[in-house]
This record gives C-alpha cells, sequence and structure tokens, in this order.
C-alpha cells in the first residue's frame, strides 16, 4: 500500500502516541481492533496495525480495517487507540468465549470470521464443550458463580474465596447466555437438563436480555445457564484448580486466558444439540456479586455446511 507524503507524516505522528495509549486489554464481542487475532485488543495490536499499513505484515484475521470505512490507514490508527482509551466497563469481562472438544482440548475457530465474530465450525452439533470465561470489571468485583440464582450477598465487594447462591429461576443468573436457534427440542421447561423428561432449550432472536422485551428471557436464559456445571455436578462457576479445558500438547488443565479468575462450562449431548446445517449465535455475559454486567461477547457455531 502507497501512502502520500502528508499519510506519511501523519502516520509518524500518530504512532509515536503508543508509547502514552492505553494498553489495558480489552474483550470485545466483535473483537473491533484485534489486528492480530489474538483474541482482544492490545497495545500488541498497535504494532501489528503499523506493520500491516506500511506492508510489513499481513492481518491474519482481516480486521485491520478498526474504523471499517474499508481503506486501511492513519485513521484506523486513531479509532484503534481510541478502543483503547475507552474506560474498562465495571461490569466483568469475558475473557474466553469458545468451544473444546469432547477429550477436553480447546477448538480453535475458523480462519475467518463473520463480521467479527468468532465462527466455530462442527460437523455435529453435539458433544463440544461451551467454556466461558472472565474477569472482575475496573471496580475489581468478583464475578459471581451463580449459574442458577443470584448470590446471596451484594451489599459489597466481598473478598472471600466462595460465594453461595440463592437457587431458582426468578432472575438473571450471573452467567447470562442464549442461543439464536433453539437446542435440542426447545422445550419451554425451565432446567430440564436431568431426569428422565430432559428437555432442550428454547432460542431467543434478536438477542435480548431483557425480559420487557421478550417475557420468556428470564426462563430461557435460566434455562441455558444450569446447563453450565462444575466438575461435582453443581450449577456454578469453576476455579482456577478444577478448570473443564487442557493444553492439546501437555494434557494440563487450566484456564483458556490466564488471566480468567471464573470460568463457565456446559457439555452438550443430544439434549441440547444445535441444529443441524445451520449457523447459531451465542450471546454471553457476566454479572459480579454487586449485580453490576458487563459488556457482552458472541461467537457462532456451525453446524455442518
Amino acid at each position: 500500500m502507497e501512502l502520500r507524503g502528508h499519510e506519511l507524516g501523519s502516520m509518524c505522528v500518530l504512532l509515536a502516541m503508543l508509547a502514552t495509549a492505553v494498553a489495558a486489554p480489552i474483550a470485545n464481542a466483535e473483537l473491533r481492533g484485534d489486528v492480530n487475532c489474538g483474541g482482544n485488543v492490545t497495545a500488541d495490536d498497535l504494532e501489528t496495525l503499523a506493520a500491516v499499513i506500511f506492508g510489513d505484515a499481513s492481518s491474519g484475521c482481516g480486521e485491520a480495517d478498526v474504523n471499517a470505512d474499508e481503506r486501511i490507514g492513519s485513521a484506523d490508527v486513531v479509532a484503534l487507540i481510541d478502543i483503547l482509551k475507552a474506560p474498562v466497563p465495571p461490569g466483568p469481562v469475558v475473557t474466553f468465549f469458545g468451544l473444546a472438544r469432547a477429550d477436553d482440548t480447546l477448538l480453535p475457530p475458523d480462519p475467518v470470521s463473520r463480521d467479527g465474530i468468532a465462527v466455530f465450525s462442527r460437523s455435529g452439533g453435539r458433544d463440544f464443550w461451551i467454556v466461558v470465561e472472565g474477569k472482575p470489571g475496573s471496580n475489581g468485583c468478583k464475578v459471581g458463580p451463580c449459574a442458577e440464582g443470584v448470590p446471596t450477598v451484594r451489599s459489597e465487594c466481598r473478598p472471600q474465596e466462595s460465594v453461595s447462591c440463592v437457587l431458582g429461576f426468578t432472575d438473571l443468573p450471573d452467567l447470562q447466555i442464549e442461543a439464536s436457534n433453539p437446542l435440542g427440542d426447545g422445550s419451554p421447561a425451565v432446567c430440564d437438563r436431568s431426569g428422565d423428561n430432559r428437555g432442550g432449550i428454547p432460542g431467543i432472536f434478536p438477542v435480548t436480555f431483557d425480559a420487557s422485551v421478550n417475557p420468556d428471557a428470564v426462563n430461557i436464559v435460566n434455562d441455558f445457564a444450569c446447563r453450565f456445571v462444575d466438575g461435582n455436578g453443581q450449577p456454578v462457576a469453576r476455579g482456577p484448580n478444577y478448570p473443564c479445558v487442557k493444553d492439546a500438547i501437555t494434557e494440563e488443565y487450566g484456564f483458556a486466558d490466564p488471566t480468567s479468575t471464573v470460568e463457565f462450562c456446559a457439555f452438550i449431548t443430544s439434549v441440547e444439540q444445535f441444529p443441524p446445517d445451520t449457523a447459531t449465535m451465542l450471546t454471553v455475559r457476566l454479572r459480579d456479586v454487586m449485580g453490576n454486567v458487563g459488556p457482552p461477547a458472541q461467537i457462532i457455531v456451525q453446524v455442518g455446511p
């Protein structure tokens, strides 16, 4: 890509801002600004963007057009710096959202995303893990552990290692997740994940967690979230000592993102299987123990061609 003289001068000034740009990692639902395909947005993306602009590198995931004007140049550097300087939300940050195989090893996303959303292709709609990890937002409050119910305490940012949950389905849980298509038989029963009458999960489209927009949202979100269980089968988050994913080479278990503080895991069986020959979008967000909700993250699960 050839740059005119005034553009090159502007680039030099903008790249000088690298030293002062805020460099805190930012998880973004559409990964806008993730030029190096690292899964989040950091100062490293600025370096990659500069290399792309000067023709020294190519963007592996096609996110170099940060401002979405169908051109790559100095304006994208400004847009990326704005993203990095944006305040970190008070609610929890989704640090990882993806799939793992039945053997607990992470499944890499497809090389090409759709509108910036990672795509995971599967030949079948079952026998894999959905994995969600998170960490505290800017207020430092712990991520709520409840995939069913709500924490017993909301009055303060509690530092203790464990927070118990009041079970029930009258409110959204701390893990808030939904699918754009029905999973399994789409049963409207809430949390029918075990027993002889096990059933699937209804879909929600368009995406909303607001019961005033979709009166069934609370029930549907609870129905999906309660499938995320710990090693004892309880609908709560896993800590760093009990993750559900492992490294494919070392076979050591650990969080997918080392900055994560909690992990939620759901194994998809024939009961919740994704529809064939269809792309299903999953949307997730997390809530902390004080009730603050963080920004959403999304992935697409493509089953079949």
